[in-house]
């Protein structure tokens, strides 16, 4: 990949007022201060869009948010720590029920994300959310896993689909996290040009195992540095909405230990990166983390400011929303991955994102609203039609956009 590529090109988009102080609670040793027209509840509408209200208040305390928001918002930001841990309980009674049927697997079973960082110490309690537990196992382990965790009572949100996809459809459990089982990991590489899988990571030394939880590994910071940033900005990054770069950036300075240590994890990241990231990106994504942990101010003159531009305005502006979507699905229309988006309308067809983290729903609710669900994808595919007849007339894009 071209060292000096950057893959987005949002719009000028200003911080919102409230956004600089949620930045310095959620990041800087020294507090901010609450910037003129910032009010509580775009505060809180803000840190929540961001990924950061419980680490809000599992820093600051809800004394000080009272005297800072009110009380009745300094509540909201507690009730969200509050949901973390619980989360984060449900996550380690998820973890033990993985501990115990994960024995004797063929190959290793290597948790990522933030499963990893918690049971790994690295996340203050309640700061962070655990919406499901990845696990990364090799492919000839999967459906032996898949198997064993039925009798559990986990079950697939989409029965027996079967996607050209880095994981097997999630599955959910009444009252436990949802796992989601990988098979390799799409931008983070041991060999060049292809996803790392479990066997690699573990002949490379970048798994090691932990008290308490045999049968399972988790990554080293070098690796979860690594699937942080993929997983963000190759993964996520046509979705800033689902999962924002401010998300990343958190787990990158949990691990390094502060803005001092980024540096140093981002050395032992790049060689993981070397085919999905340019030189350029991994800058601008240490910069930024460095900027935050010190509570600078950011410009969006930077590479820094670009890419929390893009994902302020990846949430907030509907047409650049819109056209990070419509970029992915063009990408699909490619002859080579015609089976992608096969995959991506059938899945969407069964599975709708809304259910995508709770309970199964019944055969026939899932019949009945596939014309409704068709009708929308069409539309959608049609919007990507029209973005490429405009290309291909010459016409200049307009700025926000990939």
């Amino acid at each position: 990949m071209d060292a000096d590529s950057f893959r987005f090109r949002p719009p000028d988009f200003p911080a919102p007022p409230a956004v600089g102080w949620i930045l310095a609670r959620a990041f800087a040793s020294v507090a901010g201060v609450l910037a003129p027209g910032a009010e509580s509840g775009e505060c809180l509408r803000w840190a929540r869009a961001l990924g950061l209200s419980g680490r809000i208040a599992a820093r600051a305390g809800e004394a000080r948010l009272r005297e800072e928001l009110g009380d009745e918002t300094a509540r909201a930001f507690t009730a969200d720590s509050h949901r973390n841990a619980v989360q984060t309980l449900l996550g380690e009674q998820t973890l033990r029920t993985l501990s115990k049927v994960a024995a004797g697997l063929p190959g290793p079973a290597i948790l990522l994300k933030g499963s990893a960082l918690i049971v790994g110490g690295f996340v203050a309690p309640g700061s962070r959310g655990l919406v499901d537990v990845d696990l990364l196992v090799p492919p000839r382990a999967a459906g032996t896993l898949m198997e064993r965790l039925a009798p559990e009572g986990f079950g697939p949100v989409v029965p027996a689909l079967r996607m050209r996809l880095h994981h097997l459809p999630p599955l959910v459990h009444p009252q436990m996290a949802t796992v989601e089982i990988h098979t390799r990991l799409p931008g983070v590489a041991v060999r060049k040009g292809a996803p790392a899988r479990a066997e690699e990571l573990m002949g490379a030394g970048l798994c090691r195992t932990f008290d308490g939880w045999p049968g399972l590994l988790t990554g080293t910071p070098a690796l979860l540095a690594a699937h942080a940033l993929a997983h963000a900005l190759v993964q996520h990054g046509s979705a800033p909405f689902a999962y924002p770069i401010t998300r990343m950036a958190a787990d990158l300075l949990d691990l390094a230990g502060g803005g001092s240590g980024i540096e140093r994890l981002m050395a032992v990241a790049r060689p993981l990166l070397q085919a999905s990231l340019s030189e350029r990106e991994l800058r601008a994504a240490a910069s930024l983390c460095v900027q935050l942990a010190a509570g600078a101010s950011l410009s969006t003159a930077g590479d820094a400011g670009l890419l929390m531009a893009h994902c302020l305005a990846g949430i907030e502006d509907l047409h650049y929303n819109r056209s990070l979507r419509a970029r992915v699905l063009s990408d699909m229309l490619k002859p080579r991955r015609w089976g992608d988006l096969l995959a991506w309308l059938v899945y969407s067809l069964r599975a709708p994102a809304e259910s995508l983290h709770g309970p199964p729903r019944s055969g026939a609710d899932s019949v009945r609203a596939w014309p409704r669900r068709l009708a929308a994808r069409l539309r959608y595919l049609g919007r990507v039609a029209h973005s490429w007849r405009v290309r291909s007339g010459g016409k200049s894009r307009p700025r926000s956009t990939l």
